[in-house]
């Protein structure tokens, strides 16, 4: 499978603390998990201690599966408060998590890990007793570095020193390792390790308040636990990321006040009043590159990633801007991304959005002719076969159209809006 998870978190937006349009977008798992929706999380074991045992009293090593199992079952995960930001009407928690005192006590049941690890075929028959698609089993470890202390000497204007400040690092490094074991097979189909390093730094002119000011070790160490089980937690379900937008202005005297509506409706969190306005300024102005553009960005964040490469393809084929290309690369990999959360079984519906004349803007592969000249150029387009007719519209240059028929030397095309016209030969490539 083409990995696509991670790159949609990757392919972003131009971010500011200006920008117009906030949406909450889906990132991907690292791994694809394809029949698996029931798994339980097994106690992760400490691999530092040479005699363990599964009921080994080990607070951290509970940690493991009680921090993943609250990440899992949060619907809303990866969302954080900020502003108005749009989200979709996604649920993050679609896996079916079975609690790990059920697990212990089909464990304790079937007499396991008294002498050690429950190892991998132990941990498979007791998912198949639970009815698990998979079952999640790890272990840990965790480092404490030590403090180190460094003096720094502060100097007046005239380079003598005036004072002496301190400053003491503490670091603890934790890892964990996760394999994710098929019920029905007893195979591991995957296995991932994930390390995060925690620090803290305090100065002080008097050496022992800034060490007694130290993050302890023991908060450290959680911290740190708790970091590394959303990354094994990432590894496996998708989660919600922050996208900002900056729309682009439009120029258009005609258009310019809906415009400027439709970006405060989105600065308001309200992207379907944003995107009803530019549907409908399309339909109007079918070849403003700005406004193809945007329409492409609302349509991302209503997961509608058909209707968004169309639009951000048209504004490419208008404008070869690399801001425009970088979104059509997002938008497709979107796309990619939902359609293979959707092939695990994840529920994710794009929004029910169509064009202002209520027509779902196609992007179907078919016949085109693209217009003569380039971008700066103009070519008519007319209601009827004939120069005499009446313009149906002036399109740019260098672009393709849909053909859908032919009289004489005139071509018939359909306009992005969805309306059709007539071309003469003369006027194509």
């Amino acid at each position: 499978m083409k990995k696509i998870f991670l790159t949609i978190g990757l392919l972003v937006a131009a971010i500011t603390l200006n920008a117009q349009l906030r949406a909450f977008m889906i990132q991907g798992p690292e791994k694809a998990l394809p029949g698996i929706q029931k798994i339980s999380i097994m106690k992760f074991q400490n691999s530092g201690i040479s005699n363990y045992n599964y009921w080994y009293q080990d607070a951290y090593g509970d940690n493991f599966p009680n921090y993943m199992t609250t990440d899992l079952l949060n619907e809303d995960r990866g969302a954080i408060k900020f502003g108005k930001a749009y989200k979709p009407d996604v649920k993050m928690n679609q896996f079916i998590v079975v609690e790990r005192s059920q697990l212990d006590n089909i464990i304790k049941e079937q007499q396991l890990g008294a002498s050690g690890a429950v190892d991998d075929n132990e941990a498979a028959q007791v998912g198949k007793l639970l009815g698990l698609d998979a079952i999640i089993s790890g272990s840990y470890k965790y480092t404490n570095a030590g403090d180190k202390a460094e003096t720094k000497a502060i100097k007046n204007k005239e380079g003598a020193v005036t004072r002496y400040v301190t400053t003491y690092t503490r670091t603890v490094i934790v890892e964990a390792t996760m394999k994710i074991i098929a019920v029905e097979t007893g195979q591991i189909i995957a296995v991932t390790t994930k390390t995060r390093t925690m620090t803290d730094k305090k100065s002080n002119a008097i050496k022992s308040k800034a060490a007694a000011a130290l993050t302890s070790v023991e908060i450290l160490r959680d911290n740190g636990i708790k970091a590394v089980a959303g990354d094994l937690t990432n590894f496996i379900a998708p989660t919600f990321r922050l996208i900002n937008y900056d729309l682009e202005k439009i120029k258009v005297k005609a258009f310019k006040d809906r415009a400027k509506d439709a970006v405060d409706a989105a600065k308001d969190g309200d992207v379907a009043q944003a995107l009803g306005i530019y549907q409908a300024i399309f339909k109007e102005d079918s070849y403003n590159a700005r406004l193809a553009y945007n329409l492409g960005l609302t349509y991302e964040a209503v997961l509608d990633y058909d209707n968004a490469i169309k639009m951000h393809k048209t504004a490419t084929g208008i404008d070869d801007d690399k801001q425009y290309n970088a979104a059509l690369e997002r938008a497709e990999t979107g796309k990619e991304t939902v359609a293979a959360l959707k092939a695990q079984g994840w529920k994710i519906d794009a929004g029910d959005v169509s064009a202002a004349d209520g027509q779902t803007i196609s992007a179907e592969v078919v016949e085109t002719i693209k217009t003569k000249g380039g971008t700066k150029d103009r070519v008519k387009v007319y209601t009827e076969p004939m120069k005499q007719g009446k313009v149906a519209a002036q399109v740019p240059g260098g672009i393709e159209l849909e053909v859908t028929g032919k009289e004489g030397p005139f071509i018939k095309v359909k306009l992005v809006n969805g309306s059709e016209g007539y071309i003469h030969q003369d006027d194509t490539k």
